[in-house]
Protein backbone atom coordinates (compact mmCIF):
# COMPACT_ATOMS: atom_id res chain seq x y z
CA UNK A 1 0.00 0.00 0.00
CA UNK A 2 2.50 2.34 -1.19
CA UNK A 3 2.06 5.92 -3.21
CA UNK A 4 4.93 7.02 -5.20
CA UNK A 5 5.51 10.61 -6.27
CA UNK A 6 8.12 10.97 -8.79
CA UNK A 7 10.25 14.13 -9.48
CA UNK A 8 12.11 15.29 -12.09
CA UNK A 9 15.74 17.12 -10.71
CA UNK A 10 18.43 18.72 -12.33
CA UNK A 11 21.80 19.30 -9.98
CA UNK A 12 23.16 21.95 -12.08
CA UNK A 13 19.47 24.04 -11.98
CA UNK A 14 17.49 24.37 -9.21
CA UNK A 15 15.00 26.30 -10.61
CA UNK A 16 11.67 26.91 -8.62
CA UNK A 17 11.04 24.66 -5.72
CA UNK A 18 8.85 21.79 -6.09
CA UNK A 19 6.20 20.90 -4.31
CA UNK A 20 4.73 18.03 -3.60
CA UNK A 21 0.48 17.42 -1.60
CA UNK A 22 0.67 14.82 1.24
CA UNK A 23 -2.14 13.60 4.16
CA UNK A 24 -1.02 14.44 7.20
CA UNK A 25 -0.89 11.03 9.53
CA UNK A 26 0.27 9.29 6.36
CA UNK A 27 2.89 6.78 7.81
CA UNK A 28 4.97 3.99 5.60
CA UNK A 29 2.98 4.01 2.63
CA UNK A 30 4.46 7.12 0.93
CA UNK A 31 7.66 7.20 -1.41
CA UNK A 32 9.35 10.18 -3.67
CA UNK A 33 11.53 9.08 -6.70
CA UNK A 34 14.04 11.42 -7.84
CA UNK A 35 15.32 10.83 -11.12
CA UNK A 36 18.56 13.06 -11.08
CA UNK A 37 20.17 15.03 -14.02
CA UNK A 38 23.02 17.53 -14.36
CA UNK A 39 22.85 19.86 -16.98
CA UNK A 40 19.90 17.69 -18.48
CA UNK A 41 22.24 14.26 -18.63
CA UNK A 42 21.23 11.22 -16.72
CA UNK A 43 23.90 11.84 -13.40
CA UNK A 44 24.40 8.00 -12.08
CA UNK A 45 24.11 7.56 -8.59
CA UNK A 46 27.53 5.92 -7.90
CA UNK A 47 27.21 2.09 -6.41
CA UNK A 48 29.22 2.39 -3.13
CA UNK A 49 27.72 6.07 -2.29
CA UNK A 50 25.17 5.88 0.99
CA UNK A 51 22.24 8.69 1.26
CA UNK A 52 21.06 10.24 4.28
CA UNK A 53 17.43 11.67 4.36
CA UNK A 54 17.06 14.99 6.28
CA UNK A 55 13.91 17.39 6.47
CA UNK A 56 12.46 20.19 8.13
CA UNK A 57 8.88 20.35 9.47
CA UNK A 58 6.26 23.34 9.62
CA UNK A 59 6.34 23.42 13.53
CA UNK A 60 10.55 23.31 13.66
CA UNK A 61 11.13 19.78 14.40
CA UNK A 62 13.77 17.93 12.41
CA UNK A 63 15.04 14.92 11.16
CA UNK A 64 17.79 13.18 9.51
CA UNK A 65 17.70 9.30 8.65
CA UNK A 66 18.81 6.41 6.66
CA UNK A 67 16.70 3.71 8.03
CA UNK A 68 12.84 3.40 8.72
CA UNK A 69 11.56 2.85 12.41
CA UNK A 70 11.15 -1.20 11.73
CA UNK A 71 15.02 -1.22 10.97
CA UNK A 72 15.01 -1.22 6.94
CA UNK A 73 16.60 0.98 4.56
CA UNK A 74 14.69 4.33 3.84
CA UNK A 75 16.38 4.61 0.36
CA UNK A 76 17.62 2.93 -2.53
CA UNK A 77 19.69 3.55 -6.07
CA UNK A 78 19.80 2.88 -9.09
CA UNK A 79 21.28 4.64 -11.99
CA UNK A 80 19.54 7.85 -11.45
CA UNK A 81 17.04 6.77 -9.68
CA UNK A 82 17.07 7.53 -5.85
CA UNK A 83 14.39 6.53 -3.86
CA UNK A 84 13.11 7.83 -0.37
CA UNK A 85 10.76 6.58 1.61
CA UNK A 86 9.37 8.65 4.00
CA UNK A 87 9.42 8.21 7.58
CA UNK A 88 6.25 8.57 9.68
CA UNK A 89 7.57 11.79 11.25
CA UNK A 90 7.85 13.69 8.16
CA UNK A 91 4.14 14.03 7.59
CA UNK A 92 3.12 14.73 11.36
CA UNK A 93 2.79 18.57 11.20
CA UNK A 94 0.42 20.55 8.91
CA UNK A 95 1.83 23.02 6.66
CA UNK A 96 4.93 22.98 4.53
CA UNK A 97 7.83 20.45 5.57
CA UNK A 98 11.40 20.81 3.68
CA UNK A 99 12.67 17.65 2.35
CA UNK A 100 16.59 16.78 0.79
CA UNK A 101 18.92 14.11 0.10
CA UNK A 102 22.39 14.43 1.40
CA UNK A 103 24.60 11.73 -1.08
CA UNK A 104 27.84 10.27 0.82
CA UNK A 105 30.85 8.74 -1.06
CA UNK A 106 34.20 8.60 0.68
CA UNK A 107 35.13 12.32 1.86
CA UNK A 108 32.69 13.78 -0.79
CA UNK A 109 29.45 14.96 -0.18
CA UNK A 110 26.33 16.01 -2.54
CA UNK A 111 22.79 17.45 -1.86
CA UNK A 112 19.93 17.41 -4.07
CA UNK A 113 17.52 20.33 -3.82
CA UNK A 114 15.02 20.85 -1.67
CA UNK A 115 11.54 19.36 -2.08
CA UNK A 116 8.52 21.09 -0.38
CA UNK A 117 5.70 18.81 0.98
CA UNK A 118 2.49 20.30 1.59
CA UNK A 119 1.04 18.15 4.47
CA UNK A 120 -2.38 18.77 4.40
CA UNK A 121 -4.61 17.77 7.68
CA UNK A 122 -7.62 15.58 6.72
CA UNK A 123 -9.87 17.30 9.36
CA UNK A 124 -9.79 21.61 9.50
CA UNK A 125 -7.82 22.63 12.53
CA UNK A 126 -5.92 20.01 12.98
CA UNK A 127 -2.54 20.98 13.66
CA UNK A 128 -0.26 17.95 14.56
CA UNK A 129 -0.34 14.22 14.94
CA UNK A 130 2.91 13.94 17.99
CA UNK A 131 5.52 15.29 16.07
CA UNK A 132 8.61 15.21 17.06
CA UNK A 133 12.30 15.20 15.89
CA UNK A 134 13.60 12.00 13.95
CA UNK A 135 16.92 10.57 13.72
CA UNK A 136 17.86 6.81 12.99
CA UNK A 137 21.35 6.41 10.85
CA UNK A 138 22.98 2.80 10.36
CA UNK A 139 25.35 3.66 7.18
CA UNK A 140 26.63 7.41 7.71
CA UNK A 141 27.27 7.19 11.47
CA UNK A 142 26.82 10.39 13.61
CA UNK A 143 30.34 11.53 15.03
CA UNK A 144 30.88 14.07 17.86
CA UNK A 145 30.97 17.94 17.02
CA UNK A 146 34.40 18.26 19.12
CA UNK A 147 36.65 16.02 21.40
CA UNK A 148 40.09 16.36 22.64
CA UNK A 149 43.15 15.12 21.29
CA UNK A 150 44.01 11.33 22.24
CA UNK A 151 40.37 10.52 22.84
CA UNK A 152 39.34 7.38 21.30
CA UNK A 153 35.51 6.58 19.58
CA UNK A 154 33.45 4.36 20.92
CA UNK A 155 30.30 3.13 20.30
CA UNK A 156 27.58 5.54 21.72
CA UNK A 157 24.67 3.52 20.80
CA UNK A 158 23.27 1.18 18.68
CA UNK A 159 19.28 0.46 17.47
CA UNK A 160 17.60 -3.12 18.43
CA UNK A 161 19.24 -4.93 15.69
CA UNK A 162 22.70 -4.16 17.79
CA UNK A 163 23.77 -1.83 14.02
CA UNK A 164 25.51 1.52 15.40
CA UNK A 165 23.85 4.52 14.90
CA UNK A 166 26.12 6.91 16.89
CA UNK A 167 29.42 6.95 18.36
CA UNK A 168 31.11 9.57 20.79
CA UNK A 169 34.43 10.60 22.29
CA UNK A 170 35.41 9.30 25.58
CA UNK A 171 39.07 9.16 27.41
CA UNK A 172 40.82 5.92 26.93
CA UNK A 173 41.12 5.88 31.56
CA UNK A 174 37.02 6.30 32.06
CA UNK A 175 36.54 3.29 28.52
CA UNK A 176 38.87 1.02 30.40
CA UNK A 177 37.36 1.91 33.92
CA UNK A 178 33.34 1.63 32.75
CA UNK A 179 34.11 -1.98 31.06
CA UNK A 180 36.57 -3.53 33.03
CA UNK A 181 38.43 -4.68 30.16
CA UNK A 182 42.03 -3.97 30.54
CA UNK A 183 44.61 -2.22 33.13
CA UNK A 184 45.74 0.96 33.16
CA UNK A 185 49.32 1.44 34.46
CA UNK A 186 51.72 4.26 33.93
CA UNK A 187 55.41 4.58 34.09
CA UNK A 188 57.69 4.41 37.67
CA UNK A 189 60.98 5.73 38.29
CA UNK A 190 62.03 3.11 41.51
CA UNK A 191 64.90 3.29 43.46
CA UNK A 192 66.94 -0.21 44.26
CA UNK A 193 65.16 -0.56 47.82
CA UNK A 194 61.64 0.54 46.22
CA UNK A 195 62.30 -2.11 43.39
CA UNK A 196 63.37 -4.84 45.58
CA UNK A 197 60.13 -4.77 48.17
CA UNK A 198 57.95 -4.44 44.84
CA UNK A 199 59.61 -7.98 43.84
CA UNK A 200 58.82 -9.28 47.57
CA UNK A 201 55.55 -8.00 47.73
CA UNK A 202 54.84 -10.02 44.51
CA UNK A 203 57.35 -12.87 45.48
CA UNK A 204 59.18 -12.35 42.32
CA UNK A 205 62.88 -13.44 42.16
CA UNK A 206 65.54 -11.59 43.23
CA UNK A 207 67.60 -9.17 40.76
CA UNK A 208 70.58 -11.74 41.52
CA UNK A 209 68.40 -14.80 40.94
CA UNK A 210 67.37 -13.45 37.54
CA UNK A 211 70.99 -12.41 36.75
CA UNK A 212 72.56 -16.30 37.68
CA UNK A 213 70.11 -17.63 35.70
CA UNK A 214 70.51 -15.37 32.80
CA UNK A 215 74.16 -16.65 33.03
CA UNK A 216 73.08 -20.08 32.42
CA UNK A 217 72.50 -19.24 28.52
CA UNK A 218 74.46 -17.83 25.47
CA UNK A 219 73.48 -16.80 22.04
CA UNK A 220 73.30 -20.42 21.40
CA UNK A 221 71.86 -22.28 23.91
CA UNK A 222 72.73 -23.63 27.22
CA UNK A 223 75.80 -22.48 29.01
CA UNK A 224 78.09 -25.39 30.35
CA UNK A 225 81.24 -25.69 32.50
CA UNK A 226 84.55 -27.96 32.56
CA UNK A 227 85.15 -28.57 36.05
CA UNK A 228 88.97 -28.79 35.80
CA UNK A 229 89.81 -26.23 32.68
CA UNK A 230 86.52 -24.04 33.75
CA UNK A 231 86.35 -23.44 29.54
CA UNK A 232 82.55 -22.09 28.77
CA UNK A 233 80.60 -24.30 26.36
CA UNK A 234 77.29 -23.61 24.73
CA UNK A 235 74.97 -27.14 24.59
CA UNK A 236 72.05 -27.25 21.01
CA UNK A 237 70.45 -28.91 19.56
CA UNK A 238 71.02 -29.28 15.55
CA UNK A 239 68.43 -31.65 13.28
CA UNK A 240 67.21 -33.04 16.36
CA UNK A 241 70.98 -34.07 17.67
CA UNK A 242 72.72 -32.78 20.50
CA UNK A 243 75.53 -30.64 19.87
CA UNK A 244 78.25 -28.34 21.96
CA UNK A 245 80.30 -25.43 21.03
CA UNK A 246 83.36 -24.22 22.87
CA UNK A 247 82.99 -20.42 23.60
CA UNK A 248 85.45 -18.19 23.08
Amino acid sequence: MTITHKVKMDLQDAGLPQRLEMPMGDAGSRKIQLFLYANQRLWIIPEDATVVIRYKKPDGTVGEYDTLPDGSAAWSAYDNLLTLSLAPQVLTAAGIAVLYASIYLEEDLLQTFSLEILVKAPVAGMRSVTSENYTYMTNVLRGPLTAKQGQALAVGSVDDYGRVTEVAAVDAADLIKSNNAAVLTTAQNLSVEQQSRARANIDAASKAAVDFLLAKFTDVGLAMYDEKTGEKYSIYVVNGKLAMKKEG
